[in-house]
């Protein structure tokens, strides 16, 4: 199941879309044959492995992008507060990664397999931060 939203776009006219996806399997069907339905979010969470997102996950990827509002995005977010807190994370990691790679480049001796190692830490840890939502 494919939910979508459409919302505006930051400084620009028109719109983008936001998704959510789900796909059914064993645990989400049972939620919906017990309904027990407060329980599908979380499943989905879980399901990230599976190719499952959120919108609160789309929201939060948009605006990395910077492509909507925090405003927009916190309106349309299941978990408002969620959006909000995963989102001055990702701005938090992102510029700690900003900085390794900043000193590696400006370290005097240092050999391009350094540079490359903190890149690839950086890269491998945002990674591992949009694996987690």
């Amino acid at each position: 199941m494919v939910c979508q939203y459409l919302l505006p776009q930051r400084d620009k006219t028109g719109l983008i879309l936001a998704t959510e996806l789900m796909i059914v399997n064993l645990g989400i069907e049972a939620c919906i044959r017990d309904r027990r339905l407060s329980q599908i979010p979380g499943l989905i969470q879980i399901g990230h492995a599976d190719g499952m997102h959120t919108v609160d996950d789309s929201l939060i990827e948009l605006l990395l992008d910077e492509r909507i509002s925090l405003m927009d995005a916190m309106a349309h977010g299941r978990d408002p507060n969620f959006v909000k807190e995963e989102f001055q994370k990702a701005l938090k990691s992102e510029r700690k990664g900003g900085l390794q790679e900043f000193f590696a480049n400006e370290m005097p001796g240092s050999s391009a397999s350094n540079k490359r190692y903190l890149f690839q830490f950086t890269a491998r840890h945002c990674q591992r931060w949009l694996i987690l939502l």
